[in-house]
């Protein structure tokens, strides 16, 4: 440092490139950054064409945190390079993406010509991120699957395109890549549900109560019963349906569960099972009138014409299904004139 000072010094008037590179070098090994910086800018303003100068300066600005600049030297380099190193672009477009410069990012790092190996590679997922930054999800998506076009079997490559898909709205696309993902390792049970909420979007909803079967284990809780059975009666399983119920009533019995299933007895004509059950409803819970109506309901079915009507008088006490009942009550006086 001593010496190459001097020299400069001495030779003030434009010193050859190499003795300012060999002084910013020498400051650099001597550990200060902000010296050896000084001194590569001073002899790259008068030493544009240098390309020592300018790589070794976009070098040091980087590790000082300088990125913006660091990203314009790595640029200028690039240019100056015999041959050109594509290398300096991609440190260009890092240090871009380090200053949040993102559209100057994508842009260099995409005049990366046909890299290879590792390079394309780490090309490929900072470009990924960038876009997704950017919210170009058109952009991600096709960067992506350049990336599992080379590694098919990376789980994180294919939940990227899943929550990339999604951001699309491509509802399908979302769950064919979870579908993959899951055939290369097993999914938790967060990631089955996901995949089931796609299913039941997309009206799959037999795709979707098997998922939930699958998350939920030979066990599943009041709750997780519930959600099974709704999907199974969406996707017109009902014996499935009713089987969920049953398991959920014998963990936590509730009206809310027996109605359900009287409903599904009543919905496949099993009228003498759908009585069974909603006479339950009435029993424990004798204010709740739809339970007493559908129950009048199965009776006329049965031709049970004096439950009918006890079930109707008790659902027209309240206010919500009073109209219904009392149609109801009128047809069963019809229907005893006919009779007699």
């Amino acid at each position: 440092v001593r010496l190459l000072t001097a020299h400069l010094r001495e030779y003030s008037g434009k010193p050859d490139p190499l003795v300012f590179f060999a002084l910013g070098n020498a400051w650099y090994m001597d550990g200060n950054l902000k010296k050896a910086s000084e001194i590569y800018g001073k002899g790259y303003a008068k030493h544009p064409r240098s390309f020592l100068l300018c790589s070794n300066f976009a070098a040091v600005l980087y590790e000082s945190g300088n990125y913006l600049k660091a990203g314009k030297r790595f640029e200028k380099a690039y240019k100056l390079g015999r041959p050109a190193n594509s290398e300096h672009l991609w440190q260009a477009g890092t240090a871009y993406y380090k200053a949040k410069a993102l559209k100057k990012a994508k842009s260099v790092l995409r005049r990366i010509k046909r890299p290879r190996g590792e390079m394309r590679k780490k090309r490929l997922q900072l470009l990924t991120q960038i876009c997704l930054e950017m919210k170009d999800w058109k952009g991600a998506e096709s960067t992506v699957l350049k990336l599992l076009n080379e590694n098919s079997k990376d789980v994180e490559y294919w939940k990227m395109l899943s929550h990339i898909r999604l951001q699309r709205k491509d509802y399908q696309g979302a769950a064919s890549a979870l579908e993959i993902l899951f055939k290369i390792r097993p999914p938790d049970r967060k990631e089955l549900e996901e995949l089931a909420n796609l299913f039941f979007y997309l009206n799959f909803p037999l795709k979707g109560a098997r998922c939930l079967e699958k998350a939920y284990g030979r066990n599943p809780g009041p709750r997780q019963c519930d959600k099974i059975s709704q999907a199974f009666i969406q996707a017109q399983r009902p014996d499935k349906a009713i089987r969920y119920i049953d398991l959920a009533i014998r963990q936590k019995r509730s009206y809310k569960r027996l109605l359900e299933k009287g409903k599904l007895f009543y919905s496949r004509g099993r009228w003498d099972d759908a009585v069974s059950v909603l006479r339950e409803c009435v029993r424990d819970w004798p204010n709740k009138g739809f339970a007493h109506l559908l129950l009048g309901y199965c009776a006329m079915e049965k031709e049970d014409f004096t439950l009918a009507r006890a079930s109707f008088l008790n659902a027209s006490k309240g206010t919500k299904y009073r109209d219904k009942a009392l149609a109801a009550l009128r047809l069963l006086e019809d229907v005893g004139s006919a009779v007699q």
